[in-house]
């Protein structure tokens, strides 16, 4: 594969604006959201410290390599499912998207794809969350072992949902379809899938 690891985790998260919520302080939803999107069981805990973001043989936009200090964080451990952003909808926070209704991406527990950030800020801030950084998210997905890929070693179709269907999907695959991909702090799908 010769995609830099920077462009994967962009690809992963560039498809999908609500790929996961965090918090430092978890503030109460805003519009009583279920309890359990809002439970802190379902994220990971990132601790603080130091990491080297970037990718100096990446595209423009990901060099130069600098390292960043950040605060601990906690992250959801999954992408945002339709069943999920749907629970929003019906509150009438969220805005419906099309692929909701889609066979192809509509499954409950597929990730919700087609929003919009604005789309994932407002679910986020539904659930008493907020979206992550740039510097939380590349570092919730890579680590400080500079990985080249979110998870340990190098890919294949049981780590991740990439292009084609040798992984077994066509399209976008439940959250957790791939728990070879978990990576070291418990994230699934953190490259690939939406």
């Amino acid at each position: 594969m010769s995609r830099s690891r920077c462009e994967l985790i962009v690809l992963a998260a560039g498809l999908c604006g609500v790929a996961a919520c965090t918090s430092f302080s978890f503030p109460q939803s805003m519009s009583g959201a279920p309890g359990r999107l809002a439970d802190r069981s379902s994220m990971a805990h990132i601790e603080a410290g130091t990491f080297e973001m970037g990718d100096n043989q990446g595209e423009p936009h990901e060099y130069p390599v600098h390292t960043v200090d950040l605060d601990a964080f906690l992250i959801d451990i999954t992408e945002v499912t339709n069943e999920d952003y749907r629970a929003c909808v019906d509150a009438n926070v969220c805005r419906k998207v099309k692929e909701m209704d889609d066979p192809l991406f509509g499954g409950a527990k597929q990730p919700v794809v087609g929003v919009t950030w604005s789309d994932a800020f407002k679910y986020c801030k539904w659930v008493g969350k907020r979206l992550p950084t740039e510097a939380e998210w590349e570092r919730a997905a890579r680590g400080t072992e500079k990985r080249m890929y979110p998870f340990m070693g190098g890919y294949t179709e049981k780590k991740a949902n990439l292009r084609g269907s040798a992984d077994g999907f066509s399209y976008t695959a439940p959250v957790k379809s791939f728990p070879d991909g978990k990576n070291p702090d418990g994230l699934f799908d953190m490259a690939g899938n939406a």
